[in-house]
């Protein structure tokens, strides 16, 4: 038992680093890289509530926290300039050994590009259904087992002007195609995008206490996505070969318009599996203070992944993660945690990876959280 660390919260703040210009039309800045109730049990085996909690995390991100400045060795020109996410969960205890938990998230992204669109914005909304049950103990040891299903939807994103290859195509000023509807002769975007995740968590965790003050949680857990990205222009649809072989620029249009093609995640669904061990430590410093450390290896196979040739292919990452929890009583903590992968958000945000974004895994990734945690 961690003495003094509720399972129920408001996470008050998060500060992260950038994400990939793709993500805005997949999923910007999507949320967090653990849903908080799993987080939680990640760190926290069994924590102090009585028969119910309730969790609420807000996150903030603005060009101003890239202290580091990340966003310039992207090389890319789009630059983060504003991410929001908000988490909301509850879950209740039946009986002595299952726990029921929901949670809701809502998203929002904004990143500025040095040419057409100067400005694009997306958002995202989740669901999380979880369910807990404590086995028992065998050899001193506490199992449980966890079974979770999530699913994640940004609704539909529409560019209505872009530029590539110094061709500007959509309905600004600068265009030098445009499109309009034949019914409503209202001009037409130039791209749209949306994606959906839909995904099933198995867990197992297993706990017990060394050297008598220091509790170890060890987690096994296999999770399977199903990705879904569709991305649609009118550039697409030309099939006259006058236009298709009309030269833009210097260069032939059907060209143009098959490069960046090309830029775009693959049109068909495909699926990623992600296996993850880990192992938490949590050791009272006082009866007030507790610190907890965690770090997880994960593995990620693809199927139906269009690898493409010479680009990038990731499959391994490492986090590492430490906390420090304050309780001046029972039902009250507030914690400062921090976070760093070797490979970006492989295996914790499937919807960030795709063949356009691989290059970015190359980096790691940083992020500092503080929280307060009110016990029910």
């Amino acid at each position: 038992m961690h003495q003094g660390v509720p399972f129920t919260g408001l996470a008050m703040t998060r500060f992260s680093s950038v994400r990939s210009w793709y993500c805005l039309l997949v999923l910007t800045f999507s949320g967090d890289l653990f849903a908080d109730v799993q987080s939680f049990q990640q760190s926290f085996y069994e924590p102090d509530y009585d028969t119910a909690f309730l969790i609420a995390d807000y996150s903030y991100f603005d060009e101003g926290f890239d202290v580091l400045g990340y966003a310039d060795k992207l090389n890319s020109s789009f630059r983060p300039k504003l991410a929001t996410s908000m988490h909301v969960g509850f879950g209740f205890k039946f009986l002595e050994k299952l726990v029921l938990s929901y949670q809701w998230e809502r998203s929002k992204g904004e990143v500025t590009r040095d040419r057409e669109p100067f400005l694009l914005s997306s958002e995202a909304n989740g669901d999380r259904l979880g369910a807990r049950w404590k086995l028992g103990d065998v050899f001193d040891i506490d199992w449980t087992v966890e079974v979770a299903f999530s699913q994640r939807e940004q609704p539909s994103v529409s560019v209505s002007c872009y530029e590539y290859q110094n061709l500007v195509f959509g309905s600004c000023a600068s265009s030098t195609l445009t499109f309009t509807d034949p019914e409503t002769d209202a001009p037409m975007p130039l791209l749209t995008s949306s994606a959906k995740h839909d995904a099933w968590l198995v867990g197992l965790y297993a706990n017990h206490s060394i050297f008598e003050r220091l509790n170890l949680t060890h987690h096994v857990m296999i999770k399977r996505s199903d990705l879904e990205i569709n991305s649609t222009s009118p550039l697409f649809d030309i099939q006259s070969n006058f236009l298709l072989n009309s030269t833009f620029g210097g260069r032939r249009l059907g060209d143009v318009i098959s490069d960046f093609s090309k830029e775009l995640p693959q049109k068909t669904p495909w699926k990623e599996t992600s296996i993850r061990y880990g192992v938490s430590a949590a050791l009272p410093l006082t009866e007030r203070w507790v610190f907890n450390a965690q770090l997880a290896l994960l593995k990620v196979t693809r199927n139906g992944y269009q690898q493409l040739s010479g680009k990038p292919n990731y499959e391994r990452n490492a986090v590492l993660s430490s906390s420090l929890w304050f309780t001046p009583k029972r039902n009250l903590s507030f914690y400062v945690e921090g976070m760093l992968t070797n490979r970006y958000l492989l295996g914790l945000d499937e919807l960030t990876y795709n063949q356009r974004t691989a290059k970015f895994f190359e980096y790691p990734f940083g992020q500092l959280k503080a929280g307060i945690v009110v016990g029910l």
